[in-house]
């Protein structure tokens, strides 16, 4: 007599949804732009006028950065991850979801901090012209102005560090042990349908 559940098809998902695929690598991108801006921001040895142009694109985009962190946490508490290579080491399961929680953590946690910093320093900041960003309240000038630039800076470095780390291990998996884990998150590779 055969199981109930014998004989049916229950096929693994290899690869994120496309929507997943394509809020990873727009966080990239702005990430990278971040990066970028915040460095020569810090040390390009720009004028005060331009430097400030700059930290106004550089707000812009880090609230950018939170509002997509924000749907990419959503999708992902109500969307199934595809499953790690069966080959991998638990040691090495362990690393990747350490690395992926700690990036989670940093890419809220450094537009949070920046926000927090321009509170602070109470900056006004428009929104890609749409109107001011809102101060958060409880945050007067100049309160705790030091504690938020330490914790905006440091959150940056680790990110940007965690970012190299996420990059090289994927490079890692695809160029060394021929894994097409770089494929899961690919939203123009498919061998399949979602499911």
């Amino acid at each position: 007599m055969r199981n109930p559940g014998q004989g049916r098809s229950h096929p693994v998902k290899q690869h994120y949804t496309r929507m997943a695929s394509v809020l990873h690598w727009l966080v990239a991108v702005l990430l990278g732009a971040q990066i970028i801006l915040g460095l020569a921001m810090m040390h390009g040895g720009l004028s005060e006028a331009r430097s400030f142009a700059l930290f106004q694109l550089h707000y812009e985009l880090g609230l950018c950065v939170f509002i997509v962190i924000a749907l990419r946490l959503l999708w992902r508490l109500t969307h199934r991850t595809p499953p790690l290579p069966q080959g991998m080491s638990r040691l090495t399961r362990n690393l990747a979801q350490g690395v992926h929680t700690a990036l989670y953590i940093l890419q809220g946690g450094a537009p949070i901090s920046g926000w927090l910093l321009a509170s602070a320093l109470a900056l006004p900041v428009s929104f890609f012209g749409f109107g001011d960003v809102p101060l958060l309240s409880g945050v007067s000038e100049g309160q705790s102005e030091g504690a938020f630039r330490l914790m905006h800076h440091w959150a940056a470095w680790g990110l940007g560090g965690l970012v190299v780390v996420h990059t090289l291990a994927a490079l890692h998996h695809r160029l060394i042990k021929g894994e097409r884990i770089f494929d899961r998150i690919n939203p123009f590779y498919r061998t399949g349908p979602d499911i």
